[in-house]
């Protein structure tokens, strides 16, 4: 998904907003409401990011979709399906929350998407990393890193 402000996605999916994933646009904390603006972006099998000005909702509305927190009023949709009452790993979408700027320069492929299992996902990863330079290998990452990079993976 990408954060926007235009009434429909960039060119490069064509899709309109109006048929945005993230139907819950606000959620209250304590007294405070804070809005933002979902747009769909990209398409299956994809990895997806928000941007979006701080306080604008991002770290609010990513574990709701993912299931991790449950909204305070309204309901969640992926697509066209309530996923609000369902558990995480019944969900989809797999989240990663120790990304740092060392993804931004990884191209591991789809071939591990739809893995269940967390180590053979894992070893998938791997396997994606081994024909990079080896700055971006990921010697440096943590096992943190590695994990929920792998536990995202897995879920999917």
């Amino acid at each position: 998904m990408c954060w926007t402000r235009s009434p429909t996605c960039p060119p490069c999916c064509g899709e309109s907003a109006d048929g945005h994933p993230l139907r819950r646009r606000h959620r209250r904390l304590g007294r405070e409401r804070r809005p933002g603006r979902p747009r769909p972006h990209g398409g299956a099998r994809r990895g997806h990011g928000a941007a979006r000005p701080s306080g604008s909702g991002k770290t609010t509305a990513l574990p709701a979709v993912a299931g991790f927190v449950r909204p305070a009023s309204g309901r969640v949709f992926l697509g066209d399906r309530d996923v609000t009452d369902l558990p995480p790993h019944r969900r989809g979408p797999g989240t990663a929350y120790w990304l740092t700027p060392d993804f931004q320069r990884l191209n591991l492929g789809l071939a591990h998407l739809g893995l269940k299992e967390f180590d053979l996902a894992a070893d998938h990863i791997t396997a994606g990393l081994e024909g990079l330079p080896a700055d971006q290998q990921g010697a440096e990452w943590t096992k943190e890193h590695r994990g929920a990079l792998a536990q995202a993976e897995a879920n999917r």
